[in-house]
């Protein structure tokens, strides 16, 4: 994992969260690296790790596929 800014993290948990819950639950959003890392301005591998880090931090859970993962938020 390459070292990230707690200010990206703080860019990338303030989208996400703010995403429109599209999938028949208030609390997940599916997330396509492709589509948001242009949007965040960060490279796939980043968004995943800060994903990751995320679940570690018990925030989120994550369901990873090839191109992203779905996000069920915790807190």
């Amino acid at each position: 994992m390459s070292i990230i800014s707690s200010e990206t993290m703080k860019k990338v948990w303030k989208y996400i969260y703010n995403l429109p819950r599209d999938l028949g639950f208030d609390n997940k959003v599916d997330i396509v690296y492709e589509e948001h890392c242009s949007k965040l301005n960060i490279s796939e591998f980043d968004l995943r790790d800060i994903l990751i880090e995320f679940k570690r931090k018990g925030l989120v859970a994550l369901k990873p596929y090839n191109d992203g993962a779905f996000v069920t938020f915790i807190k």
